[in-house]
C-alpha cells in the first residue's frame, strides 16, 4: 500500500513536470503562427510560403516521432530520449532567430519538428507505467493542460510583447530559454519505471507493429488524425494571421484575443476528458469534434463581427483538447503498454503527415481564393472527424459493456 503511494506520489510529480514540458515545447511551436504576421511583413511572405513552413515542421514531427517512439518501446529506456529531444527543441527553436527567408524558416522549423516528434508519445508512456490504472486518465490530462495554460494562454500575449520590445527573431530564441532548463530538470528528477524491465523483454518485430493494425481503435484514430491535424495545423498556422489581416485586429489585441482563448481552453482541456468519463469516450469526441468546427465557420461566414471573437473565445478552445483522445486516451485504453508510445507515435505521425499537406494545399488556395478559404476546410475535416469517430469501440469501463478480451477485439471481429 505504501509503494502504492509514493508510485502515486511519483506519477503525479512527473505529470507536472511533464505539463512545465510540454507547454513550453508546444509554445516553441506555436510561436511560429503568433509571430507569423510579422514575418510576413518583414520577409514578405505569401500564405503559401507560410504554409510550405508549417508543413515542414509538421512533416518533421511526422518522420521523427514514430521512429523514436519505435526505438524507445524496442530499448525500454525513455527518460535520455526525453531529455536529448528536449533539448535539441530548445536548440533549433532557438536558431530560429537566424532565419531570414522562408527557405531557412523551413529547414529550422523542419528541424524543431524532428526534435519534438517523439517527446509527447514517450512522455505518455511513462506516466502510464508510472500511474495506477485509475490515476492514468487525469495524469494525463495534467500534461496535456501544459500546451493550453502555458502556450495558448500564456504565450501569445508574452510572444506579441516579447516581439514589441524586441524583434521577432529574438523573440525566438527567448522563448527557448525556459525549454533549456527544463531539459536539467527532468534528467535530475525523472527516473525510469522499474516495470521497463518487462517492456523490454518484449520482442517488437515487424510483426508485433503489424498487430496494431488489428486494433479496430487504432485504425479508427489514425484517419481521425489524420483529418483532425490538417484542421488543427490549418487553424494554428493561419489564425493570428487571420485575425491581423482579416479581422483587422493589430499584432498586440490578436495576442490578448488568442490568449483568452487559450484561457477557456483550459477549461475544456480538463472539462471534455472528465465528461468522457461518464458519458463515455465515444459520445464525447463526436459532439465535441463537431463543437470544434464551430468557430472556424463563424470565422469564415462573419470574419469581421464581433460575435465571431466570442464564439472564438468561447468554444474555439475546444480544438487544442481534442487530440489526447485520438493520440493518448483512446488507443492507450485500446492497447497493452509494450506498444504504447509506438502506437501514439504512429497515429501523430501519420495525422501530423498529411495535416502537413492539407496546410501547404491550404495555403496556396488561400493565395487564390483569400484567407477565409482555410477556416471553411477546418471546418469540413473536423465534421469529418466526427463522422469517423462513429465507429470507435467504447474503451471507458464505466460505459463499456464488454469483457476484458474485448479490449484487444481484432477488425475481423
Amino acid at each position: 500500500m505504501e509503494n502504492c503511494k509514493n508510485l502515486d506520489s511519483y506519477a503525479l510529480g512527473l505529470s507536472i513536470l511533464f505539463f512545465f514540458m510540454w507547454g513550453f515545447i508546444f509554445l516553441d511551436q506555436l510561436a511560429l503562427s503568433i509571430i507569423t504576421p510579422y514575418m510576413v511583413k518583414a520577409l514578405s511572405l505569401s500564405n503559401g510560403q507560410v504554409g510550405l513552413i508549417n508543413m515542414w515542421q509538421a512533416i518533421g514531427s511526422a518522420i521523427a516521432g514514430p521512429l523514436v517512439a519505435i526505438w524507445s518501446d524496442r530499448i525500454g529506456y525513455r527518460k535520455a530520449l526525453v531529455v536529448v529531444a528536449v533539448l535539441l527543441t530548445s536548440i533549433f527553436s532557438g536558431l530560429t532567430t537566424f532565419a531570414h527567408s522562408s527557405t531557412s524558416l523551413s529547414i529550422m522549423r523542419f528541424l524543431v519538428g524532428v526534435a519534438e516528434g517523439g517527446i509527447m508519445p514517450i512522455a505518455i508512456t511513462m506516466i502510464r507505467l508510472s500511474s495506477s490504472p485509475h490515476r492514468f486518465g487525469r495524469n494525463v490530462r495534467i500534461v496535456y493542460a501544459g500546451a493550453s495554460v502555458i502556450a495558448a494562454t500564456l504565450g501569445p500575449t508574452m510572444v506579441t510583447q516579447l516581439v514589441a520590445i524586441t524583434s521577432w527573431n529574438m523573440a525566438f530564441l527567448l522563448i527557448s530559454i525556459p525549454s533549456f532548463v527544463l531539459t536539467f530538470i527532468i534528467w535530475i528528477v525523472a527516473r525510469e519505471s522499474p516495470r521497463d524491465v518487462k517492456i523490454r523483454s518484449l520482442d517488437l518485430s515487424r510483426g508485433n507493429l503489424v498487430e496494431l493494425f488489428k486494433y479496430r481503435n487504432f485504425i479508427l484514430c489514425v484517419l481521425i488524425c489524420i483529418a483532425f491535424m490538417g484542421g488543427l495545423v490549418i487553424f494554428a498556422a493561419f489564425g493570428p494571421l487571420y485575425l491581423t489581416t482579416v479581422a483587422h485586429l493589430s499584432p498586440q489585441r490578436m495576442g490578448y484575443i488568442w490568449s483568452l482563448w487559450g484561457l477557456v481552453g483550459i477549461l475544456w482541456q480538463f472539462t471534455i476528458p472528465i465528461i468522457s468519463d461518464y458519458t463515455g469516450r465515444k459520445p464525447a469526441v463526436v459532439i465535441f469534434y463537431l463543437v470544434c468546427a464551430v468557430a472556424p465557420l463563424f470565422m469564415y461566414f462573419f470574419p469581421t463581427s464581433t460575435i465571431t471573437l466570442v464564439v472564438l473565445i468561447a468554444v474555439g478552445g475546444t480544438i487544442t483538447s481534442m487530440t489526447v483522445f485520438h493520440a493518448s486516451i483512446i488507443p492507450v485504453e485500446s492497447m497493452p503498454s509494450s506498444l504504447t508510445a509506438t502506437g501514439s507515435a504512429i497515429i501523430l505521425g501519420i495525422g501530423s503527415l498529411i495535416g502537413a499537406f492539407v496546410t501547404a494545399i491550404s495555403g496556396s488556395l488561400a493565395d487564390h481564393y483569400g484567407l477565409p478559404i482555410v477556416e471553411m476546410i477546418s471546418a469540413v475535416v473536423f465534421i469529418l472527424s466526427a463522422l469517423i469517430a462513429i465507429f470507435v469501440i467504447e474503451t471507458n469501463t464505466r460505459r463499456a459493456q464488454r469483457t476484458d478480451a474485448a479490449d484487444t477485439e481484432f477488425v475481423s471481429s
